[in-house]
Parts: C-alpha cells; sequence; structure tokens
C-alpha cells in the first residue's frame, strides 16, 4: 500500500493510492491470477484524507478478495466502485432533499437560502470525516464578526447538526460535532408601544379611505395576523339575519411567496391548526365591513372585465390579491397622518391582545380569538400585562381563608 503526492497542472496537490496484489492473488480465471502479483493504481484523490481512506478500503478489499485490478477488464469482471466520501455539501444536500418532502414551499426556500449563501460557502467543500467541532465554531464566529442575524445563524446550524445527524446514523462519523456549539442569542421580545384608544380612533379614522381599509379593522380590533386579514373572503362573513353581527370563519392565508420574488400566494390553510378558528366580530369592524361591501361592490360593478373572482375582502385598487409588502407601505403612510407612534403590522395584532387582556377578557378566550396553539403561548407573550389575574387570585384565596377562620370562631354569617 502507498500513498503518492504529487502537483497537478492547476498546481494543487493530488494523492495517488496503489495497491500491491499478491502473487497468489485469484481473480476468477488462470489468464488474470497470472497477471497478479503487481503493484495497482487504485486512483487519485484532491486531498490526503480521502486517499487514506480509499487506501484503507482497498487494503480491505484485497484482503477479502473483492478487489478487482485496473488491468481486469469490464467485459470479464464488473469493477466494484468504492463509495465516495461524501462532504458537508452532499451531506446538507441530501437532508434537504428529504425535509423538503414534509415541509411547505416557503419553509424549504430559507432553509435552501440558508444552504447556498451560507453553509456551503463557508464548508461545503470539508469531508465529512474532516470536520471538526472547530471548524463549525469558527464559521459561526465569523458569521457573527460579519453581523449576521442570530435567528440566520441558528437556522444555519439547525440544518448542519440535523444533516450530521444521519452522517452519525448511517455510522459515517462517530458523532455529531455541531452539536455544542456557542451561538448568539436570538433577540429578546422588545417591548410593545400599545396605542391609547384616541390613538386608535386617530388610527382607523386615518384609513378610511385607504384601500386596505377593513384590513386595519381586523388587524387592529380582532388580532388577526396580517397573511389572515388578506386572505379573508366574504364567504367566510356570517352575518345574523340584520346584519348586526357578524363572525369570521379563518380558513386560507396569503403569503409572500419567497421562490417567487415575494409575490403574493394564496394558501387554502392558516398558519397553525389553531389559527384555523371563529372569530365573532366587533361592532365597529362589522360597521366597516358592510361600509367597504358597499364600495367594493360598487368598483367591481365599473370594472367587471379585469376584477378576478377570489371572493376577498381585502383586495389592491382591481379586485386583486394585496402584496404583504404593500401592507408596511400603506401603513407608514397612516400612521404619520393620524401622528401616532410608529408600530409594526404584526404589533397590531399585541395591541388588541394587550387590549383585551388588560380590559379584563379571560386569557383562554383571548388565546381563542387571536388564533393561539395553546393558553401557553397567550401567557408567555402577555403574562406582563395581566396582573389582576394574580390579584384575583389572591383575593379569592384571602376570601376562602377567611370563610374558614368565621367558622372555628362561630362569626360565619
Amino acid at each position: 500500500m502507498a500513498i503518492a503526492k504529487r502537483v497537478g497542472k492547476d498546481g494543487k496537490p493530488r494523492f495517488t493510492v496503489s495497491v500491491n496484489v499478491p502473487p497468489d492473488y485469484v481473480i476468477g480465471t488462470p489468464n488474470l491470477q497470472r497477471r497478479a502479483g503487481r503493484r495497482d493504481t487504485v486512483g487519485t484523490f484532491p486531498n490526503k484524507t480521502e486517499a487514506g481512506i480509499q487506501e484503507g478500503r482497498a487494503k480491505d478489499a484485497v484482503r477479502k478478495g473483492d478487489y478487482v485490478p485496473s488491468w481486469v477488464t469490464k467485459e470479464l469482471v464488473e469493477p466494484i466502485a468504492l463509495p465516495k466520501v461524501p462532504t458537508v455539501a452532499d451531506a446538507v444536500d441530501v437532508w434537504m432533499a428529504t425535509k423538503k418532502l414534509n415541509i411547505e414551499a416557503n419553509t424549504a426556500n430559507g432553509y435552501q437560502s440558508a444552504i447556498d449563501r451560507h453553509l456551503k460557502p463557508a464548508i461545503g467543500h470539508i469531508l465529512i470525516p474532516d470536520l471538526t467541532h472547530d471548524d463549525v465554531q469558527r464559521t459561526v464566529n465569523q458569521w457573527r464578526d460579519a453581523k449576521m442575524g442570530a435567528q440566520l445563524i441558528h437556522r444555519s446550524m439547525l440544518i448542519l447538526r440535523a444533516s450530521l445527524a444521519r452522517q452519525v446514523k448511517a455510522h459515517a462519523i462517530p458523532y455529531n460535532v455541531a452539536e455544542g456549539v456557542e451561538k448568539p442569542s436570538v433577540q429578546k421580545r422588545r417591548s410593545l408601544t400599545i396605542w391609547t384608544p384616541q390613538q386608535m380612533a386617530a388610527f382607523l379614522d386615518a384609513g378610511k379611505e385607504d384601500v386596505l381599509f377593513p384590513f386595519w379593522h381586523l388587524t387592529l380590533l380582532e388580532g388577526m395576523r396580517r397573511s389572515e386579514a388578506l386572505g379573508l373572503r366574504w364567504s367566510d362573513i356570517h352575518w345574523s339575519a340584520d346584519e348586526s353581527k357578524a363572525s369570521a370563519a379563518i380558513q386560507q392565508t396569503v403569503i409572500p411567496d419567497l421562490a417567487n420574488g415575494g409575490k403574493a400566494l394564496i394558501q387554502s390553510r392558516t398558519k397553525t391548526k389553531a389559527g384555523a378558528r371563529t372569530v365573532v366580530l366587533t361592532d365597529a369592524t362589522i360597521d366597516a365591513l358592510r361600509l367597504h361591501r358597499d364600495r367594493q361592490r360598487s368598483r367591481k360593478q365599473g370594472l367587471a372585465n379585469v376584477w378576478p373572482d377570489h371572493d376577498l375582502i381585502v383586495t389592491n385598487g382591481i379586485g386583486g390579491v394585496v402584496n404583504p409588502s404593500v401592507v408596511k407601505t400603506n401603513r407608514i403612510r397612516l400612521m404619520a397622518k393620524a401622528n401616532v407612534p410608529p408600530i409594526t403590522t404584526h404589533d397590531l395584532r399585541h395591541c388588541a391582545a394587550t387590549i383585551m387582556l388588560t380590559s379584563g377578557t379571560p386569557p383562554v378566550i383571548v388565546s381563542q380569538k387571536i388564533g393561539h396553539s395553546s393558553i401557553a403561548t397567550t401567557a408567555d407573550l402577555y403574562g406582563h400585562v395581566m396582573p389582576s389575574e394574580q390579584s384575583q387570585a389572591n383575593s379569592a384565596m384571602t376570601a376562602y381563608l377567611a370563610r374558614a377562620s368565621a367558622k372555628q370562631t362561630g362569626t360565619e354569617n
């Protein structure tokens, strides 16, 4: 066995592996047996690590009698190809090809972007057996120095850990070198700005003539997500006989299609299972919907030839699906017009939830209305605005003990 180093025409080193085939090595025919007892070239490889791996495999094949020398033609014996040593790029590609079968297209696009833009350029060329814990930590450190976002670093590391876990399971490597890597902490939840009643009224008034007029009510008063409000259809609204009451069945959403430049994409599903719910609408939202319906019917009649049949409540000027990016543009303009503190589109939903909770609405009802998967999620997000809940619990306990004390003293009424 031998590994010979040479320099290729491109100036890069190459490593040629050769193996000794013993004189008594039996290949299959007397003529071929006479050709044994000589050195045979296994192949040339780009680095010493892979050369060493292939040398070991060739040596084991000779010992077992499975090695096929290079001089044996395919017509006589079909050679056994030695398996390729995978790189990090190979490992993440296999993981991604499997993962995308069970996730949404937008999620898959996010993973693929992290792979193509960050993981592969950084460590994709490294052979899986050569990758070390320090290589991974060094990469994370470089990403941090380059001001890469903490969430993107966490996503990239999730992909790498999962990809290497498959290699551990396949016995390609003994352990996962991506485990235990120190990553930046994801930014803690920022403090929210909650509008006063006057500020809410000013904002909604500023949006009366906006093309997204009903959207602001659905998010700020009902706590709907952006995707839910944009995807709501007229057929999802269930009116009472006199239309004084109404509820909305949330069944579809509109999201930015990351694979198509962020264009609006209608999904016949909600973000989570809990997102598929019925929301009993407030009086102000009901009034806004009735007003918007009349306006939209009039406009639709004038644009009947171009108005699409999406049945959407919130549309652009010609009845089309609203691109989610438009929401931000309109929101910023309306906040300036209303002279209210700037907040994000998602903060409109937070305003709704916070106001409900601080007004004494039970958390379980708020959780159901805004579509959280569990009341624990609501408590985690808004526990800081529910101090009265503990006060009520304390009052209940004090009253209970007082009744017990009254029984003992005989003063109970």
